[in-house]
């Protein structure tokens, strides 16, 4: 589900947001979420890793509580 997807993607960025090299991992994604990455990179030529991680910079820009967890440090 989507609130699962936000909730990795949100513990995911809790623990590596601080880091400045690039990190692999794997990511398990349904058939429709598979179909979907496919349909935009065909009909928008945007790999799945840019769109994924442009997901993910949509999100932590947007999210206040996040904003202050950096805050914190």
């Amino acid at each position: 589900t989507h609130e699962t997807l936000f909730e990795s993607l949100h513990a995911f960025i809790k623990k590596y947001g601080g880091t400045q090299e690039k990190n692999r991992f794997h990511l398990v994604l349904s058939n429709a979420e598979r179909q979907y990455l496919d349909w935009l990179q065909y009909t928008e030529h945007k790999s799945r890793t840019t769109a994924i991680r442009g997901a993910l910079r949509e999100e932590m820009e947007n999210n206040d509580e996040y904003k202050k967890y950096l805050q914190k440090d």
